[in-house]
């Protein structure tokens, strides 16, 4: 069978909405710090710490804070909102966090779950679970995948029972094969073998 896309992942902007905000509360309190900072410097040092200390201690602040924001919303960024997935008729395959790559067969994925937080979508199978993070349309490739194994569980149901038959009536006609040589051999009777033929093949 031809392997055929079947939806793509496409990009949520909730891990720059969230490392923005980040960015922007760490510089904000950086600054509230500072702030803070040269005001104690001026309440207990007078005018000296106008122009001496309170420029070094606010600019020590902010550059301090500034920085932490900056430093964890890049981490997010790197993190969370490099994947991106795709599902075919075959396997998943794709990048889930911190940008790993990754290649599923779709026999080997046993479950898959959504989260609200960082619009992420995790599919388990035989090898662990793999998240994937900051996809906008997390829900859709949801049920694309339910719906795979969903047609792969009901397949291997209606298949089941033809290949039990199957091995069924191989054993049987072995069998049969047998009382046939006991009938030819003359251990047992054209009535003996008739009977078992019936039982076997169901007659």
């Amino acid at each position: 069978m031809e392997e055929r896309v079947i939806i793509r992942s496409e990009v949520s902007n909730v891990i720059k909405r969230i490392s923005r905000t980040i960015l922007i509360i760490g510089w904000a309190i950086s600054i509230l710090i500072g702030v803070l900072c040269g005001l104690i410097v001026i309440a207990t040092a007078g005018i000296w710490g106008i122009f001496g200390k309170m420029p070094l201690i606010a600019a020590v602040a902010i550059l301090c804070g500034g920085l932490e924001g900056t430093v964890i919303s890049s981490f997010l960024r790197y993190a969370y909102g490099k994947s991106e997935m795709t599902v075919t008729n075959k396997r998943v395959y794709g990048k889930a966090m911190f940008g790993k790559r990754v290649d599923i067969p779709l026999d080997s994925v046993s479950a898959v779950g959504t989260s609200a937080f960082l619009k992420g979508i995790s599919v388990a199978s035989s090898s662990g679970r793999l998240t994937f993070t900051a996809i906008a349309n997390n829900n859709e490739i949801h049920n694309v995948i339910s719906r795979l194994l969903l047609e792969r569980q009901s397949w291997s149901r209606s298949n089941q029972p033809a290949v039990m038959k199957q091995g069924a009536s191989q054993n049987n006609a072995d069998e049969l094969k047998k009382y046939k040589e006991l009938l030819d051999g003359g251990v047992i009777t054209r009535e003996e073998f008739d009977a078992k033929k019936k039982q076997l093949l169901n007659l």
